[in-house]
């Protein structure tokens, strides 16, 4: 299987890199072939500019999400939504006729065949965002909205409580 891993945080000492680090040693022993995206390090730029260029970064990003069957997406939720270096990376690379047909409310997805994992670390605890609705809610943004529009079957995890130290982690 190709594993196309996109990891958005700045921290290398944070629990979502150490997220990142084990699911390349789980994607080596399953013998996946396995490719990384760091849009921090990348110095991927996230702002929409109203332009339709597709620069030399987006194409390259639109042929590793071609080529992988399954994309893992490791990001902290801040202020309870994605980093915006991850929302611009949605907005500038997932386009009409890449990703889905038009924007329209007849759009079809064109990355059918593909599957995501979303690895979701929080500061608060899992059971104090379920109880607000949180989790809920960004199921239905990135089940629906975001991976759902491109025909991605996703499935979002949590973890709750995690600080940017790793000894946290079991």
């Amino acid at each position: 299987m190709n594993h196309l891993v996109v990891y958005s945080h700045f921290d290398s000492n944070s629990y979502s890199n150490h997220l990142k680090k084990k699911l390349i040693e789980e994607g080596n022993t399953l013998q996946e072939d396995v490719q990384i995206i760091d849009l921090y390090r990348d110095g991927f730029n996230p702002i929409l500019a109203g332009d339709t260029v597709v620069t030399h970064i987006i194409k390259k990003y639109q042929n590793q999400l071609s080529w992988a069957d399954h994309y893992s997406f490791i990001f902290p939720l801040w202020w309870g939504q994605m980093p915006a270096i991850l929302k611009g990376f949605f907005d500038r690379v997932f386009t009409p006729g890449f990703a889905f047909t038009d924007w329209t409310d007849y759009a079809e997805g064109l990355l059918c065949q593909k599957t995501a994992s979303l690895y979701i670390s929080t500061g608060y605890s899992n059971s104090y965002y379920e109880s607000n609705g949180f989790h809920d809610a960004l199921r239905c943004i990135f089940k629906k909205g975001v991976f759902g529009q491109c025909g991605i079957d996703a499935k979002v995890m949590f973890f709750g409580n995690v600080g940017q130290n790793t000894e946290t982690i079991k």
